[in-house]
């Protein structure tokens, strides 16, 4: 309780008022500017984290490329190169017809039909 007014009078160059009844209350005193709502203008609320660089028909094209190159290529790699999430890449192979992954885990391998 010894802390309260040294701290208020810093924020707001009042002293404290405490009231004693039934209940104990304090009221802290703030200058006006500290109970304006602060921000919330012109911000849009649904700002996307992470913005492909490139367009869907762009990026397909990259990942059927990488596979040509490489038939064991991991999604995981493909996404760090593309700077995509590794979703993604998985949400682009399923739109891609001619792709399809055949065997099981690190023993498998892309082909391209």
């Amino acid at each position: 309780m010894d802390k309260e007014p040294k701290y208020t009078r810093l924020y707001s160059g009042e002293n404290p008022v405490f009231e004693e009844g039934d209940i104990f209350r304090i009221t802290i005193p703030l200058k006006r500017i500290a109970t304006q709502k602060v921000g919330r203008e012109n911000v849009p609320r649904n700002v996307p984290r992470n913005v492909p660089r490139m367009s869907p028909e762009e990026l397909k094209s990259k990942i059927v490329e990488m596979i040509k190159n490489d038939s064991k290529v991991s999604r995981k790699f493909m996404a760090e190169e593309l700077e995509v999430n590794e979703k993604t890449i998985s949400r682009y192979i399923k739109e891609i017809a001619n792709i399809r992954y055949v065997g099981k885990g690190k023993n498998g391998h892309w082909e391209i039909v």
